[in-house]
């Protein structure tokens, strides 16, 4: 059994998620974020990174964390529809 399907699905999730976050000023690797990741995340997958992110976005920002997964659904959706096609 393969596994590279899956792969490709979490890298272009990390990547969409990642690209989205940053493109809303946010960050899991610089200070210049209000949103600070734990000491230890270094630890942690960069998926993971970026969902403690959105976690903190969240609670700090509830209307920014609406507009945030709803770009990420947006940019899921394309990124989806240009795999379909590519098919």
């Amino acid at each position: 059994m393969s596994f590279a399907p899956i792969n490709n699905v979490s890298n272009l999730l990390q990547s969409v998620l990642s690209t989205t976050l940053q493109s809303a000023g946010l960050t899991t690797k610089t200070s210049s974020s209000s949103l600070q990741l734990p000491s230890d995340s270094s630890q942690l997958s960069p998926f993971v990174q970026l969902m403690n992110t959105l976690q903190q976005l969240q609670q700090a920002d509830p209307t920014k964390y609406q507009q945030v997964t709803q770009q990420i659904a947006t940019n899921l959706q394309a990124a989806a529809q240009t795999a379909q096609s590519e098919r």
